[in-house]
């Protein structure tokens, strides 16, 4: 997820255990830094940036980021870092507490790294949290990168729950630019956008007249959009596949379907697949969109994504029904120049641990690499790059994530 919704998060999760303990009656100055550690702590994990260069600028970002920051076994000595730093800006603020209240403070630390890497689990891009055991990577493949109805739920649940005149504004001004922001984005449909914009005044409303409900109201669209996100990524998932199934038969297999809603708008899902074919020579690559009830919300009124792309995706008729399904574009793959790539080119094995639906192709005297995934303009985005045909220095400090393409690359 993106750094605003960590940060509300950790705001609002802050407020609650606060609320639980009974201190935000008794001390709000402690109230304070508990929202700010919190905030911290909700964040931290993405500071990964900072090292990533290790294995190259953009390689070293794709496989780095949402690296060991975002395990289970990295949460302690993040932990130990966000509460040595907190305990240095006490010292220095000559700001002390009880251990009572400092033991509320290391449970917001494990539990705002902890929520962190849930969160970013919810989305295509995927996170390893049990590593080293497992160095595979999860994806839950139910949310978009930002999610605008859980920004305006936790932004006015946050705005009334502080008793700063200044973060009370600054709050509700961040709703409006949100709001502006859904009216803006060319993926959200005018009518989401309006209903974006009245849930956003009828929460003000809801939060002026009756403000003990402004942590229900956090806490429930959190609840809310996980239930109906993560059920209907099943139902769209089930839909897909039945219906891949019923046309293509056993020529062509699915071998890994990535999914995401757009924006505000559950019923629109855009998805890339990987299949092979029976013969296991070929690779199909495909990127579409997806209406999970095309009666009341047909694929046409989902909003389209830029269509632009580096990867040369070739047109193709929908090959299910034109109400529910809208097919982007196709690539094929020859998968023993996949597995060729893999085992004699470094840089693009690295790629592969990092890469769910990867393609390349040949420019002269180079490879362009990319996923899909991310593909969505001409030029070279974050997740493609250019690489020679004979490999340069490989990258160093490779982490040991399997390659979401594993058993392609297996006779």
């Amino acid at each position: 997820m993106d750094n605003l919704t960590h940060s509300l998060v950790g705001v609002v999760s802050a407020e609650a255990v606060l609320r639980a303990s009974g201190q935000q009656k008794v001390d709000r100055r402690f109230c304070h830094w508990a929202w700010l550690v919190s905030f911290a702590a909700n964040n931290f994990a993405d500071l990964d940036y900072f090292y990533a260069f290790i294995s190259g600028k953009k390689l070293g970002y794709l496989l780095h980021h949402r690296g060991h920051t975002h395990t289970l076994l990295g949460i302690l000595p993040q932990a130990l870092l966000v509460g040595l730093g907190s305990w240095c800006l006490m010292k220095l603020a000559g700001v002390k507490f009880q251990r009572s209240q400092w033991n509320i403070l290391w449970g917001l630390i494990f539990l705002g790294l902890g929520l962190h890497v849930g969160l970013d689990s919810l989305n295509s891009y995927g996170v390893h949290p049990f590593w080293p055991w497992d160095n595979r990577w999860f994806y839950a493949d139910s949310f978009f990168i930002i999610e605008p109805v859980l920004w305006i739920g936790l932004i006015v649940s946050a705005a009334f729950l502080t008793d700063i005149k200044g973060l009370k504004v600054a709050f509700l001004l961040m709703g409006f630019v949100a709001v502006g922001i859904v009216w803006y984005a060319p993926v959200v449909h005018p009518v989401i956008a309006l209903g974006v914009t009245a849930f956003f005044l009828g929460a003000m409303l809801l939060c002026y007249w009756l403000p003990h409900l402004a942590l229900s109201l956090g806490i429930g669209t959190m609840l809310m959009m996980l239930g109906i996100n993560i059920s209907l990524s099943r139902v769209m998932r089930q839909q897909l596949y039945t219906s891949w199934k019923s046309h293509f038969e056993s020529v062509w297999e699915i071998h890994d379907l990535v999914i995401h809603p757009y924006p505000a708008n559950p019923l629109c899902w855009n998805y890339v697949l990987v299949a092979r074919d029976e013969s296991q020579r070929n690779i199909r690559l495909e990127r579409g969109n997806w209406a999970i009830w095309p009666k009341g919300w047909p694929v046409s009124s989902c909003e389209w994504f830029n269509r632009s792309s580096t990867a040369p995706l070739s047109a193709q008729a929908p090959w299910h029904h034109p109400n529910q399904l809208f097919v982007e574009g196709v690539m094929t793959l020859s998968r023993a120049q996949l597995k060729a790539l893999n085992a004699t080119h470094c840089e693009f094995e690295a790629f592969l641990r990092y890469a769910r639906v990867p393609f390349f192709l040949d420019r002269d005297s180079s490879w362009v690499i990319g996923d899909l995934r991310y593909d969505r303009e001409a030029a070279l985005g974050f997740a493609e790059m250019q690489v020679g045909k004979t490999p340069g220095q490989c990258p160093k400090w490779l982490p040991p994530w399997i390659k979401p393409t594993e058993a392609l690359l297996k006779d």
